[in-house]
């Protein structure tokens, strides 16, 4: 299999990753503080209301399916 020119073999992202040590690092921390962050009450507000409206659907299912 030959590489195209926009897919660099192995050796040269090495020698990209090696030129560039902090991004690993800078990427890890962005990730992490993204995790860290508090989830907003509107969106729980949200999520709460989507789990009612599946519970619900999930009874009228049932109630459907025992009345046939």
């Amino acid at each position: 299999m030959t590489n195209s020119p926009d897919d660099p073999s192995a050796n040269e992202r090495q020698i990209m990753a090696d030129s560039q040590p902090g991004i690993a690092t800078q990427l890890r921390q962005l990730y992490q503080s993204v995790q860290d962050e508090a989830i907003p009450d509107r969106f729980l507000s949200l999520l709460e209301k989507l789990d009612q409206a599946e519970q619900q659907a999930d009874q009228a299912l049932r109630i459907k399916d025992s009345a046939q």
